[in-house]
């Protein structure tokens, strides 16, 4: 289990995601299935979705990120913006069915 407060008390950029991601990338080498927990986590933003899950969605797929990445505990605010967040990385994926090139992909699968 990731406990992203341990990381951030905040979703709110890149700089907040990036710990999470790091540690959910080396969650998902070792294990088949993460529950990423958002208790004492209060404020978010979809930057912050997209930089810490976006390229793990976008990897995986929809059916294959559901099955193995699970969240709990997001406040209300956190639920929309993750719910919003999947919509665009769904949109996204479409996008690249039909061949179009994207600016929200090109950042996430930017390496640093």
């Amino acid at each position: 289990m990731i406990k992203v407060c341990e990381f951030t008390k905040v979703g709110f950029s890149e700089a907040n995601a990036k710990p999470v991601y790091t540690q959910l990338e080396k969650s998902l080498s070792e294990e088949n299935e993460v529950i990423i927990d958002f208790s004492e986590v209060d404020a978010f933003t979809t930057l912050f979705f997209n930089n810490a899950l976006g390229k793990f969605f976008l990897d995986l797929g929809p059916d294959e990120y559901a099955k193995r990445i699970q969240v709990q505990n997001l406040s209300e605010t956190g639920t929309v913006a993750y719910d919003h967040f999947i919509t665009n990385a769904k949109q996204v994926l479409e996008m690249r069915k039909k061949g179009k090139i994207n600016e929200y992909e090109s950042i996430i699968s930017s390496e640093d």
